[in-house]
C-alpha cells in the first residue's frame, strides 16, 4: 500500500476531477452538435414530405420543346422501286399543338427490277404538323432532293451551242411535296419515339436541267423511255428518336 502525504493526496484529487468533468463536457458536446445537425437535415429534408401539396408550387425549368434526333427508313414503295433511308440528322419543336419537323436530312437507296436503274438520294425536308391529340398529328410535307443513277452514263448538251459535257452517271434534283401523318411516343423521361408515314411527289426532270441543257443517254432503252428512271409517287414509313 502506498501512503500519500495530505498535500500529494489533494493534488491527485483535483487531477482525477478534472479529467472526469471534461471527459463529461466533450461527449456532450458531441452529442448535442450531432442532434443539432442531424435535426437540420431532417427539417430540409421531410419539408415537402411533410406538405406533398406544396410540391406543385415548386419551380421547376420549363422544357424548350426543342429536340434532335436521326432515324431510318426501313420501308419506301415508288411505281417500280423500293427504297431504304437513313435520316442521320433532325431537328424538331414540339408544342401542346404543334409538331414540327424543321429538318430532316436523309440520305437513300432505291431498288429497282433491274440494277441499272438503281439510284442513292440525299434529301432534305420539313414538315410542320398539327397535334390531333397528344400522339397523332399530320401536316404537309416539303423538300428537297437531289439524286443520282450511278449506272446509267448520260452528258448534257446545249442546243444553242452544240457544247456538250463528258460521260458521266445521270443525277438531277427536285422539290419534293406531299404530307405526313406521325404518332408520338415518350420514351423514358426526356425522349420520344415517332413513327412517320409519308407520301411525296418527286419532281426532278430528266429530260432537262434547271439551265435548259438537254439529257443525252447512253443506254438506248432510257433514251426511248425516260420514266425507266423518271419522279415517282413515293410512299415511306419511318422511325425517329428524338432527344
Amino acid at each position: 500500500m502506498i501512503i500519500l502525504d495530505g498535500k500529494t493526496a489533494l493534488f491527485a484529487a483535483a487531477i482525477l476531477a478534472l479529467s472526469l468533468s471534461y471527459s463529461t463536457y466533450s461527449r456532450g458536446d458531441e452529442t448535442t452538435m450531432t442532434t443539432t445537425t442531424t435535426a437540420k437535415t431532417a427539417a430540409t429534408k421531410s419539408f415537402l414530405d411533410t406538405f406533398p401539396n406544396l410540391k406543385q408550387y415548386v419551380f421547376q425549368e420549363p422544357k424548350s420543346g426543342f429536340y434532335l434526333g436521326m432515324g431510318i427508313s426501313p420501308l419506301g414503295v415508288g411505281a417500280d422501286r423500293f427504297s431504304i433511308a437513313a435520316d442521320f440528322f433532325q431537328v424538331h419543336y414540339l408544342s401542346d399543338k404543334l409538331d414540327f419537323e424543321i429538318l430532316d436530312a436523309s440520305y437513300g437507296l432505291t431498288v429497282a427490277q433491274s440494277s441499272e436503274f438503281e439510284s442513292t438520294a440525299f434529301i432534305f425536308r420539313t414538315s410542320p404538323k398539327y397535334r390531333i391529340s397528344n400522339t397523332l398529328s399530320l401536316g404537309p410535307l416539303l423538300g428537297m432532293e437531289y439524286i443520282s443513277f450511278p449506272k446509267v452514263g448520260s452528258r448534257i448538251t446545249n442546243p444553242l451551242t452544240n457544247r456538250a459535257t463528258k460521260d458521266q452517271p445521270f443525277s438531277s434534283h427536285g422539290l419534293i411535296y406531299g404530307g405526313m401523318v406521325t404518332e408520338t411516343f415518350p420514351y423514358k423521361t426526356d425522349y420520344l419515339i415517332q413513327i412517320n408515314a409519308m407520301a411525296y411527289q418527286e419532281t426532278y426532270s430528266t429530260t432537262r436541267t434547271q439551265q435548259n441543257w438537254v439529257y443525252l443517254y447512253d443506254d438506248s432503252r432510257i433514251a426511248a423511255d425516260h420514266n425507266l428512271i423518271g419522279a415517282n409517287l413515293v410512299y415511306m414509313l419511318s422511325l425517329s428518336f428524338l432527344y
